[in-house]
């Protein structure tokens, strides 16, 4: 079965399966689109079927199109040293609520059939640290506008994934090559 194929029939699943938790513990009063946009880097996330081969070096960059869409350009370095690139859109779930999306990396023709949740459970006051999960507590993200976090930055992300349902101790942390330089030249 194709890589493609598998993560659509994945994403399929996890839209249409029973299990609903609309209610979300978040602690964003007034979400502003136009400050997410940009460059992020995945800081750390939870084990998902659509990033078995994204190795290190993860980003994430959104820019808001003229229609209201959000352009989602994710990057990632393989096994093998080379970057892979997944183009997506996004748009907003829910027009009371604009920390909450659904995105699509999937279209056939133009044609988007699959749509997932991006809800941002928080953001600080500075725009400089995401926590990002779905209605299931299924998915979830910890970004970062820089490759590192503090330990203070990453107790809160794991205390908001912990809030939302999630098992941060399931975390899975995203190596970028400015921490490891970091962590070899500290030695």
């Amino acid at each position: 079965m194709s890589s493609i194929l598998k993560q659509t029939l994945l994403l399929l699943n996890n839209i249409f399966s029973c299990k609903n938790q609309d209610k979300i513990y978040s602690e964003i009063n007034k979400f502003d689109l136009a400050r997410y946009q940009g460059k992020w880097y995945e800081i750390a996330r939870f084990k998902n079927p659509f990033q078995n081969k994204c190795l290190k070096n993860v980003t994430a960059e959104y820019q808001l199109l003229d229609n209201g869409m959000i352009k989602v350009v994710n990057q990632s370095e393989r096994k093998n040293g080379k970057m892979n690139t997944a183009e997506g859109l996004a748009r907003i779930q829910d027009q009371n609520d604009s920390s909450k999306f659904e995105v699509s990396f999937f279209d056939i023709l133009g044609w988007r059939p699959v749509w997932g949740d991006y809800w941002i459970l928080y953001i600080d006051p500075e725009y400089s640290l995401s926590v990002v999960g779905d209605r299931k507590s299924q998915y979830a993200w910890v970004l970062s506008r820089n490759s590192v976090l503090t330990q203070s930055e990453l107790k809160k992300a794991k205390l908001i994934l912990d809030k939302n349902g999630y098992d941060s101790k399931e975390l899975l942390i995203t190596l970028h090559d400015t921490y490891i330089k970091k962590k070899e030249a500290s030695i």
